[in-house]
């Protein structure tokens, strides 16, 4: 990754002090470091730009905390160790749940798993209880999970008890909404940097496609996302077709080759 904008800069010997030292920093310099997020020559100035390093693929144009989703804090928090004073299992944990609903197809989720998620998101923060507005940010996230989250899908799923409020309903798009979101930009980054999806990637695509196509509110939402993941399906589709060709001929090849010296 760091290769990536070594090929537009030179590194001048003050960014290669701070490459070194971010490495010293964090708490498993053998994994890849995105570089790419960062601005090095701003990393004596912006503190952002040092944090980035430590975040997933795809922070470039993101300059400021508000703009980071979970999962990039999350990382800060899990490979900087200026976060030394907490228990790194604590942040794992949350990283591990939220990852088990990104690659959930529909993103739907056992009461017992919310259970789990809820108690290890109140074990993060009290763990950071002495920095300021997690206090305000923790009576949220509990009265938003305090939500029922029982959703009626008509042939699937039953509501048991009260009918779901109003505000809980917007609480609960809006948390959709954010984690779909979340969901697309990280296979857009995966393949906007490889060029081309995996077919892990695309079958993620394919599911992520056909669960907002049946949702109309969401696909009209995320309208620009859904025709960029059918071009790049397109596009694999398009290489895929091309190698089974290229294979095919080659067979095809061998085959005259061996009939021919059969005949000579």
């Amino acid at each position: 990754m760091l290769l990536k904008w070594c090929k537009l800069h030179s590194i001048c010997p003050l960014c290669g002090e701070w490459r070194r030292e971010i490495l010293r920093h964090h708490t498993n310099p053998s994994a890849v470091v995105n570089w790419g997020n960062c601005r090095p020559w701003l990393w004596s100035v912006e503190h952002w730009e040092v944090a980035k390093a430590f975040m997933p693929r795809g922070q470039a144009d993101v300059t400021r905390v508000e703009q980071c989703d979970a999962a990039a804090l999350l990382n800060l928090l899990h490979f900087c160790d200026h976060f030394g004073y907490m228990d790194q299992r604590l942040a794992r944990e949350v990283i591990r749940c939220r990852n088990e609903l990104m690659h959930s197809c529909e993103m739907r989720v056992s009461a017992q798993w919310m259970q789990r998620y809820q108690r290890s998101l109140e074990q993060l923060l009290q763990a950071l209880q002495h920095v300021p507005d997690v206090a305000t940010t923790r009576q949220h996230i509990q009265e938003t999970l305090s939500i029922d989250w029982s959703i009626h899908v008509p042939g699937v799923d039953r509501v048991d008890g009260s009918e779901v409020k109003e505000i809980e309903l917007e609480s609960i798009s809006q948390w959709e909404a954010e984690l779909l979101r979340e969901r697309l930009h990280r296979l857009l980054v995966c393949a906007g940097q490889e060029e081309r999806l995996s077919p892990e990637d695309l079958q993620s695509c394919q599911s992520l496609s056909a669960f907002l196509q049946n949702q109309e509110d969401l696909k009209e939402l995320f309208k620009e996302e859904l025709q960029t993941l059918h071009a790049m399906e397109d596009g694999l589709q398009k290489t895929t077709e091309g190698i089974q060709k290229t294979e095919t001929d080659i067979r095809q090849s061998s085959t005259l080759d061996r009939d021919k010296q059969d005949r000579d």
